[in-house]
């Protein structure tokens, strides 16, 4: 399950985004839709990742790419805000 408060209401298994864009597409500034859009790839291994491999035990680890958009810094105090 997704961690991240506002994926859960934005791309949960309802489509609230895609509707959202469906109903009110023109009225939506075209930076809103290329944020949100980055925002639903970001942390996605698909989309890029780091494998870091411990030198000792040799464990592998996949640390996905982060995106470095305006709404994830809103998202990170949407989720401290949360988690208060």
């Amino acid at each position: 399950m997704e961690t991240n408060i506002l994926k859960q209401i934005l791309f949960d298994k309802n489509g609230h985004w895609d509707a959202f864009i469906s109903k009110h597409g023109k009225k939506i500034r075209p930076v809103v839709v290329r944020e949100v859009e980055k925002f639903r790839k970001c942390g996605d291994p698909r989309n890029g990742f780091k494998l870091l491999v411990c030198e000792g035990c040799h464990d592998m680890r996949r640390v996905p790419y982060r995106c470095k958009g305006g709404l994830r810094r809103q998202v990170s105090f949407l989720n401290k805000l949360h988690k208060t």
